[in-house]
């Protein structure tokens, strides 16, 4: 499979921002030892209010986009965080 995710620059960019969390999916499973290339990063943030605040600013910072909502404007959808 081509076009596979390069996770690092987004796992730097978390941690760099102290978010905890761990890895899930596809990409977890290739790290015990299974190729299963992916396009995407499933992580499971840990739910601490604190923790979820960095991981809001973490996205905030990189220009995050919600790939299943962006054909919808801001104020079509239900508790989007405003910048």
């Amino acid at each position: 499979m081509t076009n596979a995710l390069d996770p690092l620059p987004l796992l730097k960019h978390l941690h760099e921002h102290g978010v905890e969390y761990i890895v899930i999916g596809g990409l977890a499973v290739s790290a015990h030892g299974y190729v299963r290339p992916s396009k995407d990063l499933d992580i499971v943030p840990n739910s601490a209010r604190e923790n979820l605040a960095r991981l809001a600013t973490a996205l905030v910072d990189a220009e995050a986009v919600d790939a299943e909502a962006s054909d919808f404007e801001p104020d079509e959808l239900p508790n989007v965080a405003r910048r």
